[in-house]
């Protein structure tokens, strides 16, 4: 029995090719758009909400200065509507540093002006349009005259929290 072979088939034509290559562009398409544009969204959205933040160091009225082991930072926070969950604070001096996270939480390091001890109680955070003064404790990072602060407010954006770069910084003196 011979086998017949025809030597002009092809296994697929032209017009199907091009067909199934614009299918395929158009999936790859559809995947990036996906992934990229979320991505994007929110990148955006995090950028907008730490811009609206407006964190500033105040200096004018005296509370931003240092005694002995504490450093004290008066923070105002600007009036637009932001979810702000926390403020990163910043000590630096004498080549060391020492961070701080002010939230709705008992914090061993830092309290808030007049308060009597640290870890005492909850601290509040700034409302809109609104200023406070917050101690930091120095003694355990060796700080014992700190040359500048900065603080870097924490925003919650969908259900997570972001630390934005430093929006305020300012040099500080003896009280």
């Amino acid at each position: 029995m011979k086998k017949r072979c025809s030597k002009n088939k092809k296994a697929v034509s032209d017009l199907i090719a091009a067909i199934l290559l614009i299918l395929i562009a158009m999936a790859a398409g559809a995947m990036v758009y996906g992934i990229v544009i979320p991505l994007i969204k929110g990148n955006i959205a995090s950028a907008q909400a730490c811009s609206d933040a407006g964190l500033e160091i105040a200096t004018d009225e005296g509370l931003t200065c240092y005694t002995g082991s504490e450093a004290q930072i008066e923070i105002k926070r600007s009036e637009k509507d932001v979810n702000l969950s926390g403020i990163q604070l910043q000590v630096f001096g004498a080549g060391k540093s020492k961070a701080v996270v002010v939230n709705a939480s008992i914090n061993s390091a830092v309290k808030e002006y007049k308060q009597a001890s640290y870890g005492a109680i909850a601290l509040t955070l700034p409302d809109k349009n609104e200023a406070r003064t917050y101690v930091i404790n120095l003694a355990s990072a060796g700080i014992t005259s700190p040359s500048s602060v900065a603080a870097a407010p924490i925003v919650r954006v969908g259900s997570s929290d972001k630390l934005c770069d430093v929006s305020a910084s300012s040099a500080i003196s003896g009280c």
